[in-house]
């Protein structure tokens, strides 16, 4: 299972909603894919935190703290963005990634 299939099955099976993946594979010279996902609160931001450490998903750093309601998890050549619904909102990272292929993932 790549590292990609790993992190989407554990999103999966967290409570995490409008999951988007995006893939810069022959875009980025930085990282493959920028997933953003909307948590409900700030507890399941942390679940979801819990969530990829539990299932052993290796990653070099984490930003970001429930108070901002945005936590970015540098997976190295994945990019996962959690945020509550407003700060996904305020940042509207999408619109920045929206040119880039989307992967389905359901």
């Amino acid at each position: 299972m790549t590292q990609l299939e790993q992190v989407t099955k554990a999103l999966k099976e967290t409570k995490l909603e409008d999951i988007s993946v995006y893939d810069l594979e022959m875009s980025s010279p930085f990282f493959d894919y920028f997933i953003v996902g909307t948590a409900h609160n700030k507890r399941e931001l942390n679940s979801i935190v819990s969530k990829i450490w539990e299932e052993n998903i290796g990653y070099n750093h984490i930003e970001g703290t429930d108070e901002s309601g945005w936590i970015l998890i540098d997976m190295g050549s994945i990019i996962l963005n959690i945020m509550t619904e407003e700060a996904r909102n305020l940042y509207n990272l999408d619109s920045l990634y929206i040119k880039y292929k989307k992967i389905n993932i359901e």
